[in-house]
């Protein structure tokens, strides 16, 4: 009897517990949708934990409308009068892909770009033609959903992402520059009947890529600026070439460092070493329609030891600085030139006879005076070109076509290097190819 009694009770409180706590539900949705659930029972309190995420609203007793308002997961609870829970469930909210298709296409019409959900993530994919487009439609998707780290990019950019800047450092002796008639801070270059540089109105004018200029816009320019160097009125300091990512900073330094002691107040020092030579910073950025945005600070710094200063036993020279800080915005294959950076120098030279060449008034008689003065213009011309990566076959090396010469070459003809047109090329891609009536063509 007893064993009947105890089954019984069982069975009555597993009666109750069905009647008290049902199953919990999942209950998935999308932003901005709702289900209409009905209850076996009359609901007299509804509780959601997190409001932000999901609502309810109760049309009837038996019914219960949820509904999305922002991705999450939160829990609801309903109860009856007598305070028995009748229904609990976990409600899932996610971004609904036709929602943030639809507000992309609305921002960026024509884009293509494709937008799928998973069960956690949003997934972007497509293509697009420039890294900021890429980054502004992310940044878009993004501020439309609660948890960004959700949003996986697999947007492809078409655009090459890769800037190379060719630029040259040209020290000018001022009077050679005067004699071009040239003013680098405005200068023009075109095509005309005399092939001659015009100055323009313009702050900055650039230069087109045009067929009659080399392969960097500059073939008069550059030139002239050789015919200059072999006259001893230009010299061409430096000439480097910077490939960087872009939004990506990229720096040239052709020159040392020195060292400065700093003392930290308590009767020693620290060393700090300062650099200086040939500096070049730039930061490429491009932009959607396939111009560069340049930000670029080219420095030239020389040791300066007329205004040197002592610390005990240590001499610190100061340094010579000319440093250009600016912004400009280029097509690729454009130019840029800025100059105006101005160094001078007066020296005076007296020769007199000793004792006469004091005498006031009859001692100009017997001294002759000398005045000389230097001025030099730092002019840097840049070129910017969109680069995309190559095969190894496209680029060759100045020891491609290097052949030594033989022991023969240099005794007869006194050769220091073999003849390249007689020799095989050490690139299998520029080797010489075998030609005649017979044989083979490749």
């Amino acid at each position: 009897m007893n064993i009947f009694l105890k089954i019984g009770v069982v069975i009555l409180a597993v009666l109750q517990a069905t009647t008290t706590i049902a199953a919990e539900k999942t209950i998935n949705m999308h932003v901005s949708e709702g289900q209409l659930l009905t209850l076996d029972r009359d609901a007299a309190t509804v509780m959601i934990a997190d409001p932000g995420v999901a609502n309810f609203q109760l049309p009837a007793p038996k019914k219960l409308f949820l509904f999305g308002k922002q991705a999450g997961t939160t829990n609801v609870f309903v109860l009856n009068i007598n305070g028995d829970t009748i229904f609990s469930g976990v409600i899932s909210v996610r971004e609904s892909e036709v929602r943030l298709q639809r507000i992309l296409d609305t921002a960026f019409p024509g884009s293509g770009v494709k937008v799928t959900s998973t069960e956690n993530n949003v997934v972007l994919s497509g293509s697009v033609y420039s890294p900021r487009k890429a980054a502004d439609m992310v940044g878009f998707v993004e501020s439309h959903l609660s948890d960004p780290e959700s949003l996986i990019n697999q947007l492809k950019v078409t655009m090459p992402t890769q800037v190379n800047i060719r630029l040259r450092f040209v020290e000018m002796n001022k009077r050679a520059s005067s004699r071009l008639g040239v003013t680098w801070g405005n200068l023009v270059l075109e095509e005309s009947g005399s092939n001659l540089l015009r100055v323009s109105v313009d702050p900055f004018k650039w230069i087109a890529n045009d067929p009659g200029f080399d392969d960097f816009g500059l073939l008069k320019t550059g030139a002239q600026i050789d015919a200059l160097a072999v006259e001893g009125l230009a010299t061409v300091l430096a000439e480097p070439n910077l490939t960087a990512t872009t939004g990506e900073p990229a720096s040239f330094l052709a020159g040392g460092e020195f060292p400065m002691p700093i003392s930290n107040g308590l009767n020693a020092y620290t060393v700090e070493y300062k650099q200086f030579g040939i500096l070049l910073n730039i930061v490429p950025t491009i932009l959607d329609d396939g111009r560069i945005h340049l930000e670029v600070t080219p420095e030239v710094s020389m040791l300066d030891y007329q205004t040197q200063i002592n610390i005990g036993a240590v001499v610190l020279p100061s340094l010579r600085t000319r440093r250009v800080d600016t912004t400009v915005e280029l097509a690729s294959g454009q130019s840029f030139v800025l100059g105006g950076l101005l160094q001078s120098s007066d020296a005076t030279e007296t020769s007199k006879l000793p004792f006469l060449g004091d005498i006031p008034v009859l001692g100009a008689l017997f001294r002759s005076t000398s005045f000389q003065r230097d001025e030099s213009e730092l002019v840097v011309i840049a070129t910017a070109y969109l680069v995309e990566p190559g095969r190894e076959s496209d680029y060759q090396t100045p020891l491609d076509h290097y052949q030594p010469a033989t022991d023969l070459e240099r005794l007869l003809f006194g050769k220091m290097r073999g003849d390249s047109d007689t020799h095989v090329s050490s690139h299998p891609a520029r080797a010489l190819r075998l030609r005649g009536d017979n044989g083979f063509y490749y």
